[in-house]
């Protein structure tokens, strides 16, 4: 179900219960008045957006939210998320975190409605596979050939001027992709629990090692810098006890590389904090496998499924190189990200593309398809050529048709005269050769 439709829902509901807003609660909690006492009761989406976007639902307390810049400002600011100060684990949690997480990411994307009233559950999964933009869904009310009325393009591409190729995909593709691919996947965790964690271990492994090569590099950088920055601002301070440096510039220098030594240390915490989360990445599987455990037969798409299911989609732009249209679509799950199934190793090899044949296999499967409509033209055409060259042809007089009739018959009449003369002398040449031949004596 949508976000909108919950928050719609929830409206709905608290109103008709006559529950009373947080501010007009709050105010009665304190002994105040109630301000505007006629909507005490009038809940809005906004409101309860807010009570749901709080984190305090899986088990944790968040602390330094706003902040004011002096004590006589009475209107707190908002602190951005990185900045507040979590506790977990203080409370019993109401929602698990991954539940409220993917909650979180639904609400996110404004799912607009088409003309039916239900929006495309895939708007905010799908981005642009160059660019990394999302991508937006085209819907028109008509219903065009080959279901091409819905579908999705590169937002790059509607700007002016284009920033992206459009990476035009149909809906209907994007969703058999999809659901084949949920479909496969939770087949093979059904088959081999086993073997699929073995597979998402080792694929983890191998990225963790490239990333934490690449983060081990950064951090022997930075811890370098910072020595050479201890250094230098030893030497400052050797060149103004001498004379050579003046009080000021002295100053400016040294917070200028003590900024930049906070900076780097700064920086050295994040990643070797990121290097230690390099682990086992069981636990992942084991929570994709609890997803799977919950569907028994998927036939197809809605928007819990993949809410829970995927994480985003990249689609690159259609090559056309080869004679068809040949389009890359990567599908990351969620936890376990592109998960590669296994090769049948007695699976039939495909035979190569022929962009010929394609093209005569198609042109039979629309012959075929459309026999009725095609010979209709082709009689329409024929008899239009027969009716323009006749058109085009001088008109004769009487004596000059006459004459053509005489001639024909005349020709007719030689035509029979010799077909006579001819059977008369085959009739004239097998009598020869009946009384040419010698006796036979009976026995």
């Amino acid at each position: 179900m949508p976000c909108v439709t919950v928050l719609m829902l929830f409206e709905y509901i608290l109103t008709d219960e006559k529950v009373l807003r947080p501010e007009a609660y709050i105010a009665l909690r304190d002994g105040h008045e109630i301000p505007k006492p006629s909507e005490q009761y009038t809940w809005y989406g906004r409101t309860i957006q807010n009570i749901i976007f709080r984190p305090e639902y899986h088990g944790v307390t968040v602390n330094f939210r706003t902040y004011k810049d002096s004590y006589k400002d009475k209107r707190p600011k908002q602190r951005p998320p990185e900045e507040w100060l979590v506790f977990e684990n203080t409370q019993e949690p109401i929602i698990d975190k991954v539940t409220w997480e993917t909650a979180q990411k639904s609400c996110v994307v404004k799912r607009r409605p088409n003309n039916s009233g239900t929006p495309n559950p895939i708007t905010g999964l799908a981005y642009c596979g160059d660019c990394g933009r999302r991508m937006y869904n085209a819907r028109k009310a008509k219903v065009l050939k080959y279901d091409s009325h819905d579908s999705y393009a590169c937002s790059g591409h509607s700007t002016y001027p284009p920033k992206c190729t459009m990476h035009y995909i149909k809906t209907s593709s994007l969703q058999s992709l999809l659901l084949d691919t949920i479909r496969s996947v939770s087949h093979f965790v059904q088959e081999d629990e086993a073997e699929f964690v073995r597979l998402v271990r080792e694929a983890s492994e191998l990225k963790n090692d490239q990333m934490a090569k690449v983060q081990r590099k950064q951090l022997a950088q930075h811890q370098k810098r910072i020595s050479e920055l201890d250094n230098i601002i030893k030497k400052l301070y050797e060149e103004k006890i001498t004379g050579g440096l003046t009080a000021k510039r002295f100053e400016i220098l040294v917070a200028d590389y003590e900024q930049e030594q906070e900076d780097l240390e700064y920086q050295i915490d994040q990643l070797q904090e990121a290097l230690e989360q390099f682990s086992d990445d069981t636990g992942k599987a084991d929570k994709f496998i609890s997803i799977v455990r919950k569907y028994t037969d998927i036939t197809e798409l809605t928007g819990t499924i993949l809410n829970e299911f995927i994480d985003k989609v990249h689609i690159f732009e259609a090559d056309k190189s080869s004679g068809r249209r040949e389009q890359r679509v990567d599908i990351h799950l969620n936890f376990i990200g592109q998960f590669v199934l296994p090769t049948d190793p007695n699976a039939v090899e495909p035979e190569p593309f022929d962009p010929v044949e394609n093209r005569r296999a198609q042109w039979r499967e629309h012959y075929h398809r459309n026999k009725e409509t095609i010979n209709a033209k082709q009689n329409e055409r024929r008899a239009k050529q027969k009716a323009d060259k006749l058109a085009a042809q001088p008109v004769k007089t009487a004596e000059e048709l006459a004459q053509e009739e005489a001639d024909r018959k005349e020709k007719k009449r030689a035509y029979q005269r010799k077909y006579q003369r001819e059977s008369q002398r085959k009739k004239r040449e097998a009598a020869k050769a009946q009384t040419n031949q010698p006796p036979t004596l009976a026995v």
